[in-house]
């Protein structure tokens, strides 16, 4: 085809996960609620953490208690990266809140 495929390995042997679809996250992460703004740079995402039950505001590209970073604000769902992994997953607001 002519095409180079994404590399799987990056630099000094640490893996680089393939950025395909965001997975349900297994995270101690809960979404409380969100703002989506028109930039999304702007958008809000509050996210409590189980570990230590703190309920924190986070805009995107911001550290989440050490464990991952927010990377998108959806409409009752955020998009954060596992820093265990580097795996995009998501998080939700869960049916039975109001």
């Amino acid at each position: 085809d002519g095409i180079i495929p994404n590399p799987i390995a990056g630099g000094e042997g640490t893996m680089v996960a393939d950025d395909g679809p965001a997975v349900k996250s297994s995270l101690p992460l809960t979404l409380i609620g969100t703002i989506v703004h028109a930039n999304p740079g702007k958008s809000v995402a509050t996210i409590q953490t189980k570990s230590s039950n703190d309920v924190i505001p986070y805009l995107p590209n911001e550290e989440i208690d050490g464990i991952a970073y927010l990377v998108k604000v959806e409409r009752r769902s955020a998009i954060i990266r596992n820093l265990n992994n580097n795996r995009l997953e998501f998080i939700e607001i869960p049916e039975d809140a109001k």
